[in-house]
């Protein structure tokens, strides 16, 4: 998001970034098991944004602290749900041994006694 109000507003108003990405689930890139989740946030820092580095750092944590102060709101919501229903709609085949792949990764976050097992019984 790069209109007023976001941190990539915010920094390049001030010169110090041309670009800022933020991924979270879902995106593919990103670990996760049962028990944390990794969030991405990439800065391509100016000259002028690698002097206040530590600075930046700061501001994005004190982000991420109000964004979960403020609850969730609603058209955001719709929105991405909206794009991942256009999503569900429209996707193209994968070949079965990407699906089962990317399949067999869900079950990290899933926990283990939850699978009955009678292999040894």
């Amino acid at each position: 998001m790069e209109g007023w109000g976001s941190l990539h507003f915010y920094f390049k108003a001030r010169g110090w970034a041309t670009y800022l990405a933020a991924a979270g689930v879902g995106s593919g890139c990103i670990y996760r098991t049962s028990v944390a989740y990794v969030f991405e946030v990439s800065i391509r820092l100016t000259d002028s944004g690698l002097e206040k580095m530590f600075d930046i750092i700061g501001i994005v944590y004190q982000y991420i602290k109000l964004l979960r102060q403020v609850s969730p709101q609603e058209w955001i919501f719709r929105e991405l749900q909206d794009i991942g229903n256009m999503e569900f709609k429209f996707t193209e085949e994968e070949h079965q041994n990407v699906y089962a792949s990317r399949l067999s990764g869900y079950l990290l976050l899933l926990k283990l006694h939850i699978f009955p097992c009678s292999c040894f019984a």
